[in-house]
This record gives structure tokens, sequence and C-alpha cells, in this order.
């Protein structure tokens, strides 16, 4: 069988057991026909047995995590991304929000992520930055992302002059 040393208890092959410090669990596995070995299972999150890179959603968070393998040997939930509206956002990924994009920005390395606002998305779905224009109904309106506020300012009007051509005002 497989010994744990800090439950001082053997395990049958094929047997998992959750380790002493509760923060993944391991199973006794067959390595040759005369040798079993006690190996990580994968990561206990909130007591719950999540399988090697398999994917957790946080619906609270809005996050998603994986447990994974870290340099170590040993093994991690890991955040993985963002969520909006019941999708998946890898970290580095962006997307649309009403009249704004926004991005996955990782802020601690396999700990935290933040969205962020980048842009915004004009009337007919294009991507716009800080400081880009888009007309609307004979308006001018403008891209303002701030970090207290975002917004599609208002910043002049088109007219058509006597010969057909539009004019910002």
């Amino acid at each position: 069988g497989c010994h744990d040393e800090e439950l001082r208890r053997t395990f049958k092959q094929d047997e998992s057991w959750d380790a002493a410090d509760g923060k993944y669990f391991y199973i006794c596995e067959r390595i040759t026909d005369w040798h079993l070995r006690k190996e990580i299972g994968g990561c206990l999150n909130n007591g719950a047995r999540v399988q090697l890179d398999e994917l957790v959603d946080n619906y609270q968070t809005e996050t998603y995590w994986a447990c994974q393998t870290k340099g170590d040997g040993s093994v991690a939930m890991c955040i993985k991304g963002c969520r909006h509206d019941n999708r998946r956002y890898a970290i580095g990924e962006q997307w649309p929000e009403e009249d704004f994009l926004f991005y996955c920005k990782s802020t601690r390395d396999c700990e935290e992520v933040e969205k962020i606002c980048i842009g915004c998305q004009s009337p007919a779905g294009q991507k716009l930055y800080d400081g880009d224009r888009y007309f609307k109904s004979g308006a001018i309106f403008q891209c303002d992302i701030r970090r207290d506020h975002n917004a599609h300012r208002l910043v002049g009007c088109l007219q058509t002059d006597d010969y057909g051509s539009s004019i910002a005002e």
C-alpha cells in the first residue's frame, strides 16, 4: 500500500485521501507490477476535490480557477481569468459590456485578476479607445476612459454647408 506519514495510515491501490494541510489530495497509484506510490491527485477547494487542470467557476467574484502543478511539484488553485455573462475570459482577453470594452488583467500571479475598462463600444459595434471619436445622429462623441469614470462624451456637432459637405463644430 501507500503510507502517509502525517496521517500514520496505509492506503490501498486507487484509494484517495486528503492531505493533512487541507490543500490537496493524494491517490495511491500502481507504478509497476510490484510498486505502489502516493501521488498528488489534485487540489482541495473549500473541501471539494478538484482534479489537475480542472476549471472551477467562482460566480461571487466573477473569476475562474484551475488546479495546477507548481514548479516545486506541489499543486495549488490558480486564477485563470474573468467571467461575464456566463462566459470565461482568459487573462489578456477583451470583451464588450454594454457601451464599454473590458480587459481581464492579472494583478497578482496565480492569485488575483482585475476587470478593467479599456475602451468604449460605438453604437455600430466599433472598438474605441481613450480619445477615439465617432459620429451619431449629427453629433461627435469621444471615448473617455478615466480611473474614476468612463464616458461617451459629446464633443461637437456636424453641420452641412451649402455644398453638402459636413463640417464639425
